[in-house]
């Protein structure tokens, strides 16, 4: 691994990863690091993560999607609350506590605020 092209690519994977349909925030977060941000992650099925700041117990994520889908947004962690902050996304439980499934409308900016227990 070069530390141009191999590092980075290693760190945000830490930080976000994806598959189509999923994406997971914070899978991988070293606990030097209990509160950050990072900005402008491409992620599979045409999402972009504008935005994602943490701090223990709080995750902000900006989300944008480039055509209408429906995705499982995963953490680290239980989710206790959800609240979609801007945008018209429609957020419901899924199967399991530490996912929510998330209506991402094409082209618009969605920005949810997670609390985690």
């Amino acid at each position: 691994m070069d530390i141009s092209g191999g590092m980075p690519a290693v760190l945000i994977k830490m930080l976000v990863a994806s598959a189509p349909g999923v994406v997971q925030l914070l899978p991988a977060l070293p606990e030097a690091w209990p509160t950050g941000t990072i900005e402008g992650v491409l992620c599979r099925g045409q999402i972009e993560l504008k935005s994602l700041r943490w701090q223990p117990g709080t995750i902000l994520v900006t989300l944008k999607s480039g055509k209408d889908q429906e995705i499982t947004l995963r953490t680290p962690s239980e989710v206790k609350n959800i609240v979609v902050k801007k945008g018209k996304a429609v957020v419901r439980n899924a199967d399991n506590p530490m996912s929510r499934m998330v209506s991402l409308p094409s082209g618009q900016e969605i920005q949810l605020e997670l609390i985690l227990k």
